[in-house]
């Protein structure tokens, strides 16, 4: 079963990371800059981040990139959420990674938001992939998402 998991992650990782259209080594750059966010945290304390996805990860690359670092033994709670109006269309938003040796794999619908609850040890360090993986209708783009993350 964690075996599946694992694949499952990696997977999901994979496509999300590498559906980017070929893009020029600057210009990947350039857009590695604006996606990805740091998050420290230790047992008792939060932290919210908000970012725009401009399209999905088949239109574009995308995708935002978190790295938690955890200091102190508990449970790593992280919730997804859309942030803004998505206009007259449905979104299919998903979240991949590891945090230590737990592979994460979720997803959710348009305005409904993405709850997941991480055993973590004394020091831990991890990686999550957010990305819109399916526009139906016609969505507002760029769309505000939320990630709220906290260790208890």
């Amino acid at each position: 079963m964690k075996k599946r998991a694992y694949t499952a992650s990696l997977l999901c990782i994979t496509v999300l990371l590498l559906c980017a259209p070929p893009a020029s080594a600057q210009r990947a750059f350039d857009g590695i800059g604006q996606t990805y966010d740091l998050i420290i945290l230790t047992p008792g304390h939060s932290r919210s981040i908000y970012y725009e996805l401009s399209d999905t990860v088949f239109g574009g690359k995308a995708v935002q990139t978190t790295f938690i670092v955890t200091a102190g033994t508990g449970t790593l709670t992280v919730s997804v959420g859309n942030h803004s109006t998505i206009g007259q269309g449905e979104l299919v938003f998903s979240t991949a990674g590891f945090v230590g040796t737990t592979p994460v794999l979720n997803y959710a619908y348009s305005s409904a938001p993405i709850f997941m609850s991480i055993p973590v040890p004394d020091v831990s360090v991890g990686i999550l992939v957010t990305g819109i993986v399916a526009a139906f209708g016609k969505p507002d783009f760029p769309v505000t998402m939320s990630m709220t993350f906290s260790l208890n």
